[in-house]
Parts: structure tokens; sequence; C-alpha cells
């Protein structure tokens, strides 16, 4: 089976050993990217890869004092959803995982999705059932390794490269060297941070550590690095020139303060919040007046919401309020859960109104995308509740109306809302005052080189 996740990847190679707490300390960083399970590989002091699996959040309380007493100078860490396979044996899931061949034993972990279509052209490899995507690349790399003219791990990341096209970046660790690869798409975002005497990788830009001196890039696409333990970095280019990045992880993933091939999230997220005004003045000037007069407050949907929202006020010189809070002990993000009673429950768990802030008032929520609308659902009844005079819905994304093949959870076309309605109607549903998206003409600029499927009907 073919899990459809968002995950994380940090990886660590330095010139002398590295306590584990610092691979722990900087993974949790990005704990929004998985928080159902998450391992660390590294090469213990018999230079023999090891590993732990934890499951749940990174949290350096769960390690015993014996693990949080190693030091090395590699390691590779990944963190995980798991949306789908069988959840009592989520550690049979876990990554990184060991194998070995010919070039000796390494460790792998794998942010991304490889569709059964890349592997069903392999007519001679037979796969066991069962098996994750990240499990089939292993098989298919020990089965590259058997021929004579593989010679090398860049050998083989160039086969990679040619013949699994799709979303994926991958860490493989062996006993002297790191090797880094990110697909010729871009997809799945990855960075490098190199000091004197670090080379640090990193799903985010925030994940790599304040105060670090040195250099911070992207890796680029189809791009391979080999790093070796005296922190000589080889770059190896492809010939590929397509970008075709993920826009939704600057809409709704990535931390704001991520910087993310040469996009800053907070800046973009600020500036399609300024578009949406634009387009509503141009297509709804009659709302607008509405919120002008009767000086409605904006509050962001927490926390990926926050910034469209305080973008939609500051532009229509607005009151911000942040009346909708998340609980700090509620961290999960709900279209993730993998049905409506959990997702329903969630919500309830999920959020803070601050009821006085609300009453009588019309009131404008910011969010960053639609997916199943079960969020929206219940946040509508949390605020009528509450009696506010008026209630309108901004989406700062288009409308997600195709399911996402490359690692996003919202595989099923029949579990995405906007596909069996429209704004007026959904809003009539819900019993609002105006539902409004951003329009897909308004993500032009980014239609060259961002992958934008999901806001397109196939």
């Amino acid at each position: 089976m073919v899990l459809q996740t968002e995950c994380g990847l940090f990886a660590s190679i330095s010139k002398t050993n590295e306590p584990i707490t610092f691979i722990i300390e900087n993974l949790k960083k990005l704990n929004h990217r998985g928080r159902d399970c998450y391992g660390i590989s590294y090469l213990d002091e018999e230079r023999n890869l090891s590993f732990i699996k934890k499951d749940g959040d990174v949290d350096i309380n769960n390690f015993s004092p014996d693990e949080l007493s190693v030091k090395s100078k590699g390691f590779i860490s990944h963190l995980r959803y798991a949306t789908s396979g069988n959840k009592d044996k989520i550690q049979d899931y876990t990554q990184p995982f060991h194998s070995s061949n010919k070039l000796g034993s390494y460790s792998l972990a794998h942010n991304g999705n490889i569709p059964n279509s890349i592997w069903d052209k392999f007519k001679d490899i037979t796969f066991p059932e069962n098996i994750i995507d990240t499990q089939k690349l292993i098989y298919y790399i020990n089965y590259l390794a058997k021929y004579n003219n593989i010679d090398s791990w860049i050998d083989i990341s160039k086969i990679l490269l040619e013949e699994i096209e799709c979303a994926y970046c991958l860490l493989i660790l062996t006993e002297d060297k790191l090797y880094v690869i990110r697909d010729r798409y871009g997809l799945r975002p990855l960075s490098l941070f190199q000091s004197d005497d670090k080379v640090i990788i990193a799903s985010e830009t925030i994940a790599i550590p304040d105060g670090e001196k040195g250099v911070i890039r992207d890796v680029n696409n189809g791009e391979i690095l080999e790093i070796t333990y005296k922190i000589k970095v080889n770059s190896i280019t492809s010939d590929y020139k397509t970008s075709n990045n993920c826009l939704f992880e600057y809409i709704y993933f990535l931390r704001d303060k991520s910087i993310q091939d040469g996009i800053k999230v907070s800046d973009f997220r600020y500036e399609l919040g300024k578009n949406l005004v634009t387009q509503l003045q141009l297509t709804h000037p009659d709302v607008i007046s509405n919120w002008q007069e009767e000086n409605a407050i904006v509050s962001g949907v927490p926390s990926s919401g926050n910034i469209y929202g305080e973008s939609i006020a500051s532009t229509l010189k607005l009151e911000y309020s942040q009346f909708l809070k998340k609980r700090s002990n509620y961290p999960w993000r709900t279209f993730i859960l993998e049905n409506d009673d959990k997702r329903m429950q969630a919500c309830q768990k999920k959020y803070i109104l601050e009821e006085d802030e609300i009453k009588g008032k019309t009131v404008i929520l910011a969010d960053d995308s639609i997916v199943r609308g079960n969020t929206l659902k219940y946040l509508v009844k949390y605020l009528k509740n509450n009696q506010p005079k008026k209630i309108f819905i901004c989406v700062a994304s288009p409308m997600i109306v195709s399911p996402c093949n490359y690692g996003v959870d919202f595989p099923d076309i029949e579990e995405l809302i906007m596909t069996r309605t429209t704004p007026e109607q959904l809003a009539k549903d819900l019993e609002i005052d105006g539902l409004f998206f951003l329009s897909v003409d308004n993500l032009q600029e980014y239609k060259s080189n961002k992958c934008m499927s999901c806001f397109f009907r196939k």
C-alpha cells in the first residue's frame, strides 16, 4: 500500500561527535509534518548503523538515559503521519529503514510519495505485499546493486533520478558518507546548511538552529549530494530543468518562518491575503463596503490562517482580533485524521473562542484552505452559539477539487467538499453570510514552476 503523507527529514554530519539531543531538539521543530511516529539512525562507536524508533510527537522525555547518552558524527531522522497502514504495527512503518547490498550497510529515510504506476513498470521485480513506497525503494536499490556496472551510491542515485519520477527527498546514511537526493521536480522541500565543521539537511529551514554560522541553500531539483565526515560536499546536478514545487506546501504545511526555494513563507501568505482583497473589491464591492461600514473584525483560523487574516485586516484597515485561539495542548492537523468522527472530535478539542469579542459583530474568519470542510462546519456552529451579527469566511487558496498523488493526504475525490457544491451553496448550507475563495487566476505567476494540480479538475 502507498502512504499518502506529509513527512519531515533532519540529518547532521559533523567532524566531531554530536549529541543525539541536538537531533531531537531540531527534529521536534518539524513535528507539524508528522506526529504519529519518528526514528533516528546513527553511526555508533563501532561504526555500525543503529536505530531508535518512537511513537507520537518528538519529545526528549520519551528517551531513556542510555539513548540520550548517544553521540555520533552522523545522524539521519524522519517523522511522519500514518494516514493509512496498520496503526497497531506503526513501528513496522517507522523510518529510517535498514538494509545492505554489495556497497555495504545503509539506512534510508524518505519524504514523499511514489505512486504504484512507477513501480508497475519494473516487471522483473517482485515486491512483497503490504509494504510502503520507502520499502519498495530499498528493494529497487538492492536490485540495482546486483548489476556489475553499479560501482557506487552515485551510480544508484543517478538511476533513481532517471527512473523514479515523482515526489521524494531521500537520505541514505552509510558507514562513511551521507547521500541526499531531491527529485527532479522538487515537489517536497529540502534545505542544506553548511559550515566548516557541520552539514545539516532539513525539510524546512525552521529546523536549522539559530546562531549557526554557515551557508543555507535549497537542495536543488534533481541534485545528488555526497557528504563525507570531513565535511566535503560533492554536488552532482542533473540536466533536469523542471521545477514543480508543491504550492500547497507554501499555503498550508510550511512554517511561517521557513524559507523555501527562495520564497519566505510569511511574505507569500501575506501577499495571498492582499490578492484576495483585491479580488473581492472587483467581484463583491458591496461586501467590502458592508465590512467597512460595520467595522467588521477579522481573525485567522489558528495558526496557519493567521497571516492571511492579518493581511486582509491590514489591507482593508479593519480590526484584527485573534478571537479564535488554538489550545496549546492540541497540535494535530484535522484534515489528516482518518475519519469524520475523529476530525469532528478534534475540532471540539482544538479551539477556544473569545465570546465577548464577537457578540453582535460582523466577523470575518480567514482560513488557508478547505479540504473536507469538517473544521469549517464546526467553527461556524461554534461562532453562531455566541451570537455574532454576521459571519463571513475568506479562504486564501483556490478550491481544492482534485486529489493529490504526490504526498498530501486528500486522496479521494469524494472527500473533497468543493467537488460537490459551490461557494454560494455551501454558504447557504452553513447559514453564513458569505464564503469566498482566492481565484486560481491570482496564482498565475506560480503556474510555470509550482504544482497546482489539486486546484484543477482532472
